[in-house]
């Protein structure tokens, strides 16, 4: 009896934490929609001078929400999405300058186009795949709940009438319980078609990743020995090439 009590709590409350997860999708997915309109509207105006000021700003604020989502990916349902983004230049000042340098490096990046596009897509998608699996266990429960009430205090008009119906709303519980993670599974996958990173940018990555490797390397060219003597303990020694030894003394 204990046991049967202890999977029914684990399994509503995977399903309670299930249909929040849902919701906060939906809610997020709504908030994208203003955001990217003002993404749009803030490249546009950049032939006038104020999108130096908002593209950077908004174009952020949708690469923090494709990060968030990401996350959400990976920790909900074990769905991994790579980081697409090129590196922050070094030489990004503040000014004018700065602005500019910081609007190319947005603008000429892939991943920001389908980013925003994502915040489009993910608008209609989102609020349809986050709510559907609190709306099938709200009506599901609803209706187990006024069916108790109705055979226990006479509840028979807060009741779907007919068979059919009933049979309807009541199977929409378990459909909730099981079709929920599911549906957030679905919705992960669908965003990282979008928020990972192409097979071009994987090789652009691995690159830049066994260049900065090579140049770490060819930095430090001495020699690293360890040894380890009978009842001693492990000694690493380390000869510095020629010009280390020299800038240090």
């Amino acid at each position: 009896m204990s046991d049967g009590a202890s999977v029914f709590r684990r399994l509503a409350g995977r399903t309670f934490l299930t249909c929040v997860r849902g919701l906060v999708q939906a809610v997020v997915a709504l908030a994208g929609i203003p955001l990217f309109f003002v993404s749009v509207f803030s490249v546009i105006c950049l032939a006038a001078g104020i999108g130096v000021v908002l593209a950077p700003k908004s174009l952020l604020a949708v690469r923090r929400l494709a990060s968030q989502q990401r996350r959400w990916a990976q920790e909900w349902s074990g769905v991994t999405i790579v980081t697409p983004y090129r590196p922050r230049p070094v030489e990004v000042t503040n000014g004018l300058i700065g602005r500019l340098q910081r609007c190319r490096w947005l603008l000429t990046d892939p991943a920001t186009w389908r980013d925003l596009l994502w915040v489009l897509v993910n608008g209609p998608a989102g609020v349809a795949l986050g709510l559907i699996p609190a709306l099938l266990v709200g009506c599901g429960g609803w209706t187990l709940a006024a069916d108790g009430g109705t055979l226990l205090y006479g509840w028979w008009t807060v009741t779907p009438q007919g068979f059919w119906l009933q049979v309807t709303f009541l199977s929409m519980l378990p459909l909730g319980v099981i079709t929920g993670p599911r549906l957030l599974k679905a919705h992960a996958q669908a965003a990282s078609s979008l928020l990972a990173p192409t097979r071009k940018e994987m090789a652009a990555q691995l690159g830049r990743l066994t260049e900065s490797r090579s140049q770490r390397l060819a930095a430090f060219d001495g020699v690293i020995a360890v040894t380890s003597p009978d009842g001693g303990p492990a000694l690493v020694t380390m000869e510095l090439p020629c010009e280390l030894s020299l800038a240090r003394t």
